[in-house]
């Protein structure tokens, strides 16, 4: 699972600190078996490129980490889900002491696909109702993990950041 969390350094450009639901998110979204025909593609941004097929996100990074990423739907690790207009890719993370969902959200308009995260957790950031925080050794916050009801705010907060956009070749 560690390499997961590389994956989703690579990609987003996450710091230590995260998001996570306890389920897939958002609820009583439909669940895609295959990845849409219209999404599929070759896209650039900047030097990284993500290929995207009937079952997999393939990334490459200009990072020297990291060569090829796969995200396959067929893993039950990756779940892809669909709701007003948004495709939200959730990734399962496993740790020792919690497991939960990232859940990145993103839509295509034309040949742009924009994708929305929360890089990093900042003081201000709060939750109603958490059902777990999760802090390092020095205190300072490093997981949140949340239930579908704050799932509303997260989405408030996602609209509030700039998306990463790769463009199709």
């Amino acid at each position: 699972m560690k390499k997961y969390l590389i994956i989703l350094l690579a990609i987003f450009t996450f710091s230590c600190s995260e998001i996570l639901f306890e389920h897939t998110q958002p609820k009583n979204a439909e669940r895609l078996k295959t990845i849409p025909n219209d999404l599929w593609g070759f896209y650039k941004n900047g030097n990284d490129t993500l290929l995207i097929s009937e079952y997999n996100f393939q990334f490459r990074s200009s990072l020297s980490i990291v060569d090829k990423i796969d995200f396959d739907l067929r893993n039950e690790d990756f779940q892809l889900l669909n709701k007003n207009n948004y495709y939200y890719l959730n990734i399962h993370k496993k740790e020792d002491d919690y497991s939960g969902w990232i859940v990145i959200r993103f839509n295509k308009n034309g040949k742009e696909l924009k994708f929305n995260f929360i890089e990093e957790i900042n003081d201000n950031l709060t939750f109603n109702n958490p059902v777990k925080i999760i802090k390092d050794e020095k205190g300072k916050i490093s997981a949140y993990i949340l239930s579908s009801d704050s799932f509303a705010q997260y989405e408030e907060i996602l609209n509030s950041t700039e998306p990463k956009t790769f463009l199709k070749r």
